[in-house]
Parts: C-alpha cells; sequence; structure tokens
C-alpha cells in the first residue's frame, strides 16, 4: 500500500507540474470557467473480444472543470490466445474498473491530453489441456495521454495510449506451462464519445 500511495503521489505532482509549466491561471478558478459532463465507448475491448468469439465493452463517465478531467471506467473484455503472452493458456477474461484524472491542453474539453490514475483488474484465466482455472486480481497504476477532436458539435473521437504498471504481477504454472504477467503493459485504441456543456 505504501509503494501505491508512493507512485500516486508521483503522478499527480507530475499533472501540478504541467499546469505550472503552461503557466496558466488555476484550472481551479471560477472566473470564465467551463464545466462540461460526458461519456465515451472505447473500441478495443469490444474489437479484441469480437476475435474470441465474445462480447465485450468499455464505456467510461467524467466531470470536467476548465482544463481537469475526472473519470470513471468499467469495462469487460476477453482475450483471444494469441494475446495471453503464454503458451498453453488461454480463454483470458478481463474486467477493469478505473478512476482517471486528465489535464486537458485545449479550451473546449478538446485538443491533447496527459492524465494518470489507479485501475482495478480482475482477471480469469485457463489452461488448454487441463482445464483448470486461475482467478487473481492485480492493481494497477496508469499513465497516458491522446488528442481529442471534436468532430461534429460536441461529439468526439480520442485516439489515446497508455503505460500500465502492475503492482502485483502473477504467474501460474500447469501442466509444464508458465503464465506470467508482465509488470509493465502498454495499449492504445480509440475512443468515440459525446459531451455536454454545462
Amino acid at each position: 500500500m505504501k509503494k501505491i500511495q508512493k507512485y500516486l503521489i508521483i503522478i499527480f505532482t507530475v499533472l501540478f507540474g504541467v499546469w505550472s509549466i503552461r503557466g496558466t491561471v488555476s484550472p481551479l478558478q471560477a472566473d470564465n470557467a467551463r464545466r462540461g459532463a460526458g461519456f465515451s465507448a472505447d473500441m478495443f475491448p469490444t474489437i479484441v473480444s469480437a476475435s474470441a468469439g465474445e462480447p465485450g465493452f468499455s464505456f467510461q463517465g467524467w466531470a470536467a472543470f476548465n482544463h481537469i478531467k475526472v473519470r470513471a471506467i468499467g469495462g469487460h473484455m476477453y482475450l483471444p490466445p494469441g494475446l495471453t503472452g503464454s503458451g498453453g493458456f488461454g480463454n483470458q477474461e478481463l474486467t477493469v474498473a478505473a478512476v482517471i484524472a486528465d489535464y486537458m491542453f485545449g479550451d473546449h474539453f478538446d485538443g491533447f491530453w496527459i492524465g494518470a490514475g489507479a485501475e482495478y483488474w480482475g482477471n480469469t484465466i485457463s489452461h488448454e489441456d487441463t482445464g483448470e482455472e486461475f482467478r487473481w486480481n492485480n492493481y494497477v497504476l496508469t499513465l497516458g495521454g491522446g488528442h481529442i477532436w471534436r468532430i461534429y458539435g460536441n461529439l468526439y473521437i480520442n485516439p489515446w495510449a497508455a503505460v500500465h504498471y502492475i503492482t502485483n504481477p502473477r504467474e501460474f504454472d500447469a501442466a509444464g506451462d508458465r503464465f506470467s504477467q508482465r509488470k509493465i503493459q502498454g495499449s492504445f485504441s480509440m475512443k468515440i464519445g459525446y459531451f455536454f456543456d454545462l
């Protein structure tokens, strides 16, 4: 827990440093403030799960004040055998819950952004020959960024990429095969969403 707290302090120190470097007015000041709330869907879990013959999804809701956005994310996906990274294992399911804080460089909840936060991953995987199933939880720190383009009114697309640091990677052995999680993982995708000016 102390290690997680240390990394969270570092991440949010970086975010506040960005505000200082930009030399902007404090993002929490009320003068000429913009407020918004929105939602989006991520394409990656749907496409990857479909390739495994299963349904998948990732949705998020968010609220923003000036350049600061806070997102709550939930998702569920299935990974095809080629993406598990370990021979002999398959049928991997991943359930994700996350809270992420972003700094948006644009003036209307758009443009480039960087963000950081914490995630919970609930995992299930099984050995393809023995059928033995393994379940475990990961606690993950995330740092990412992307670019939001408003394509029609407040409808937007958002390509993004992120690095995930797993604080408690796991290993499992079955029938001479080993499943081993990488401590640092990357991801990228495209979101489509809509927001309301409040």
